[in-house]
């Protein structure tokens, strides 16, 4: 056997450095997500995600070059851990499991297929070291895929998965919420509305039709005829109930008022001004205002 050259035996000691510190690196990056409960914590993930990100980790793993094509046998590998999710899970389509055991489960059960093990030879089995960036010349082929990359890329992209799900239900729980206190702040309004057309000249009257900007849920307008002018409220049919006291359809007509002149009008009923009685020879539902004294 012939005795090593010095540059080969610089290349030992480059790779074993190299070696050494990428072990240490690794050794503290799997105590990191040891401790992290976003890796450590057990979630619902379906069957078909869990592939999809096996899927990504081939793709974001392997070096682009020249003339891209996907892996060799990339169908039959991907079939092949198709296969295995659905015999470690089997009739089940959506397993709990921790992102640190998806890549323990991708690292035992992967390996077992010879095309994905190839994707890990180096075509210069000679070469020890090898620093690739992105400033790097493009490759006319493809040299080998990191699989210890491939397998991260894969538990993160279900990470990302995982949270853009979480961010999506909290949004939706957070609307959901928002929607809730604006209903209970329309009935809180209704009620309020309901008690004014008890005390003064009311009815409901109907949207026109032809507007089609209104929703048909939303088409009952009560109108008001308070002593500083007409105000009025749109009504949801789901809140009709409050105001089956009233009449309807008798002929009142929108004067034209915006928002701020009806709370303005509002804010002008008089403090104690008037009191308040019943016409009961026009009607029960007529309320007819005298100055105190009458």
């Amino acid at each position: 056997m012939e005795p090593l050259n010095e540059d080969q035996l610089q290349a030992i000691a480059e790779s074993a450095m190299l070696s050494g510190a990428l072990e240490a690196a690794d050794e503290s990056m799997k105590a990191q997500l040891a401790a992290d409960p976003e890796w450590t914590e057990r979630k619902y993930h379906h069957v078909h995600t869990l592939l999809t990100a096996f899927v990504y980790g081939i793709i974001a793993a392997d070096p682009w070059h020249r003339g891209y094509r996907l892996p060799p046998d990339f169908e039959g590998v991907v079939n092949f851990m198709s296969d295995c999710i659905q015999r470690k899970w089997p009739g089940e389509a959506v397993p709990q499991i921790s992102l640190l055991e998806w890549e323990a489960f991708v690292w035992e059960w992967a390996p077992q297929h010879p095309s994905f093990r190839a994707w890990n030879v180096p075509r210069d089995s000679t070469q020890l070291v090898a620093i690739v960036h992105r400033f790097s010349d493009l490759p006319d082929e493809r040299d080998f895929i990191d699989l210890d990359a491939l397998v991260r890329n894969s538990a993160v992209w279900l990470r990302n998965d995982t949270r853009r799900n979480e961010q999506f239900d909290y949004s939706f729980e957070e609307r959901e919420k928002l929607r809730e206190q604006k209903d209970l702040a329309y009935t809180e309004r209704n009620q309020l509305v309901a008690a004014l057309t008890k005390l003064f000249p009311a009815s409901l009257e109907r949207h026109p039709e032809a507007d089609t900007e209104w929703e048909d849920d939303w088409r009952w307008i009560v109108f008001i005829d308070l002593p500083a002018g007409q105000a009025s409220w749109h009504i949801h049919d789901s809140e009709l109930e409050n105001f089956e006291h009233l009449p309807k359809n008798v002929g009142r007509k929108w004067d034209g008022h915006t928002t701020a002149e009806k709370y303005t009008r509002l804010a002008k009923l008089p403090l104690a001004h008037y009191r308040f009685g019943v016409d009961w020879a026009s009607g029960p539902d007529r309320t007819v205002y005298r100055e105190p004294g009458e």
